[in-house]
């Protein structure tokens, strides 16, 4: 999105700063249409930067309040003067300096106007970029996180009037850097960041799809509630972000994960962790309700009640026995039942694992009051399972063998430093869950995997009109902060998965909406195929004790493979599947009952993410990057025999700027 000199600017760029030498006096004017705000505590997000001969620096921008700010650095110390009030977003507005006859600084917007005393006859002057070794926060190659204004910027002009651009900043944001492995039909925003999705909505006959992100660039940090909505599940509209620091009276430090659900008339809620460094602890519960419940797209959100749960203290747990982590304590997951509200929250165990603490209310806004831990994890024998539980939910799934109602209970287990097991593991039992006696019973003492690529994480689900459980998650990527540098993304969202009980057990499969992506269906007669970066093939393959299937998926040259499945039957009951994907992760397997019959055995790939299903009994996620001399050509072998072996391509679905369709 260029025009007029107008740069879209997306966050962190990789490329040089080229600045400008201004000498004092001087006027520079320069129009912004910000798209973002979330600097450091301390910072700004730089509009024009400026750095004296003798290494002082003045920073003209947007403070972590989305405020119009002149943050000024000299001999190690810093200071920051603002203007109040807040920086319209996607509209543009007229930043000017003011640089007297000694070079003092002054930062000027609409009436209002702040300055400082340090000075220099010249300055060396970039456009939304920080200079080197001045801002706060995390770096990457050098150059600051948080550099300078995401959005849109005219070309600066010094000692003349700076023309209106003619671009629209409703036409935000520009589309994403070309990358082979982008994936085309997942969901992911059309720039930065984003982890896991939650706080799924379905209401008014639209899916809004809520999920951590960070607008200024592909790095943790300045985290908000990114929001899409859509109308099929496929299809979708970004809207920005619903619930932002700057927005949120007690989430200062950022609106981290939480829930959705409908209050007794109907109305849309949401359930987030609010970040206050100012408190202790510094987690808190809070609640957001639509500004306008009546708008489809739900675009404005008010939280600017109390907190409704904290981490209980010492007090309130006498008698339980347990000492809870310090500090851990987040991502509430709300639901109602008759007239009772539910709230699980994720937490640790001191010397034990993790936990989901329960709590109960007469009404969503409380009082809550705590009734315990729904399930306490064992982290000394199964250090897998980790230390705390992140992203606790308890949702309805069928009938057990019993025909007694089910439910499935998920976490993501959480470490306070990296292990060799973070980022891998969905865990999730099977069991009774009794509202009146508010206990949860589980069929199988041991946890179960969701999914064995090890790159699906962050799981947390919702309950369709129709009826239907649905599973939302991330894909993790793995990739060092460079390479996420110069993609311009981190993250993608995983398929959403349909799951339901049958014979005891868990049922898994993609939503069934993503067939509606088929193109025309392929038969494979040669046993490769290439179509392309995104396609769904279904094999049926007979299968005797020892015979294997495998796919390989973007082989180069050589036949190497950035990816293979590998499919073995064990016996008359069991297979195997073994997955090969980046070396990072090495081989997973994970073993599924599929009776004597033929096997079913379905992928989906979109580009860099294959996602496999044996049946309906095994999931597993994972990467197949593109290196040099990758194609797009995936072969399937097998000793067995092929009974159907069908491909589809599948169509791409960019997520689309602005409302919704």
């Amino acid at each position: 999105m260029t025009g007029d000199g107008v740069v879209a600017r997306t966050g962190t760029s990789p490329e040089p700063a080229r600045a400008s030498e201004v000498v004092a006096p001087a006027r520079m004017e320069i129009w912004v249409a910000p798209a973002a705000v979330g600097a450091p505590a301390d910072g700004v997000l730089a509009v024009l930067a400026g750095r004296s001969p003798d290494g002082a620096t003045w920073t003209a921008g947007i403070d972590a309040a989305g405020r119009w700010a002149l943050r000024v650095h000299e001999t190690g110390r810093s200071r920051v003067h603002r203007l109040g009030g807040p920086a319209r977003l996607l509209a543009w507005t007229l930043v000017r300096v003011d640089l007297d006859a000694a070079g003092r600084p002054t930062l000027v917007v609409g009436d209002r106007s702040v300055g400082d005393d340090v000075s220099s006859p010249r300055w060396s002057v970039l456009v939304a970029r920080q200079h080197a070794g001045t801002a706060p926060g995390p770096r990457v190659q050098d150059n600051p996180w948080y550099d300078g204004v995401v959005g849109l910027t005219g070309p600066l002009v010094v000692d003349a009037d700076a023309p209106r651009p003619d671009a629209d900043p409703a036409q935000w944001p520009p589309a994403p850097r070309p990358d082979v492995d982008r994936p085309s039909w997942h969901f992911l925003p059309p720039h930065g960041w984003m982890n896991e999705p939650h706080g799924v909505l379905h209401h008014g006959g639209r899916h809004h799809l809520f999920y951590q992100r960070n607008e200024l660039g592909p790095f943790w940090g300045s985290i908000t509630w990114g929001h899409a909505v859509s109308d099929d599940l496929v299809h979708w509209a970004d809207l920005g972000s619903a619930l932002a620091p700057h927005t949120v009276p007690t989430a200062p430090q950022g609106v981290w994960s939480g829930s959705s659900e409908h209050d007794g008339d109907g109305v849309p809620l949401l359930f987030f962790t609010a970040g206050d460094a100012r408190e202790l602890p510094n987690q808190r519960t809070v609640m957001a309700s639509p500004g306008d419940p009546e708008d489809p797209d739900l675009r404005t959100w008010i939280a600017d009640g109390p907190p409704l749960t904290t981490m209980p203290d010492a007090e309130t747990l006498a008698g339980t026995g347990l000492t809870l982590l310090p500090g851990e304590f987040r991502d509430p997951f709300v639901w109602r039942e008759g007239r009772s509200w539910f709230q699980l929250v994720g937490a640790g165990v001191v010397d034990r694992g993790g936990t989901a603490l329960l709590f109960t209310a007469p009404e969503a806004v409380g009082p809550w009051d705590l009734v315990g831990p729904l399930l306490v994890g064992d982290a000394t024998a199964r250090p897998d399972t980790g230390v705390m539980w992140e992203l606790p939910s308890l949702v309805p799934l069928g009938a057990g063998t019993d025909g007694a109602p089910r439910h499935l209970f998920l976490v993501t287990p959480w470490w306070p430093a990296p292990t060799v097991h973070s980022l891998q593991h969905q865990w999730y039992w099977v069991g009774r869950w009794d509202a009146s006696s508010r206990g949860f019973r589980p069929d199988h003492d041991e946890p179960r995997s969701l999914d064995i690529g090890g790159y699906l994480t962050g799981v947390t689900p919702s309950r369709t009109p129709d009826g239907r459980t649905l599973l939302w998650s991330i894909t993790q990527d793995l990739l060092p902060d460079d390479e996420h540098l110069r993609r311009g993304w981190a993250g993608s969202a995983g398929v959403p998965l349909e799951v339901g009980a049958r014979d005891g057990s868990l049922t898994v499969a993609p939503a069934r909406e993503v067939a509606e992506l088929r193109g025309a269906p392929r038969a494979l007669t040669d046993h490769t195929f290439d179509i392309g970066a995104a396609w769904d093939l279904e094999l049926v393959v007979e299968l005797g004790r020892g015979d294997v299937v495998r796919l390989a998926v973007r082989q180069d040259e050589h036949d190497e493979a950035a990816a293979s499945l590998e499919l073995t039957r064990i016996d008359d009951d069991e297979v195997e599947l073994v997955v090969l994907g980046p070396l990072v992760r090495g081989p997973r397997r994970g073993r599924a009952a599929v009776g004597a019959g033929p096997v079913e055995l379905r992928v989906l790939a979109d580009h860099s993410v294959v996602e496999a299903f044996v049946g309906d009994r095994l999931a597993a996620t994972t990467r197949a990057w593109a290196a040099a001399g990758t194609s797009e050509r995936a072969a399937v072998r097998t000793t067995g025999r092929i009974v159907r072996a069908l491909v589809w391509p599948l169509t791409p679905t960019p997520v689309t700027p602005g409302a919704s369709t």
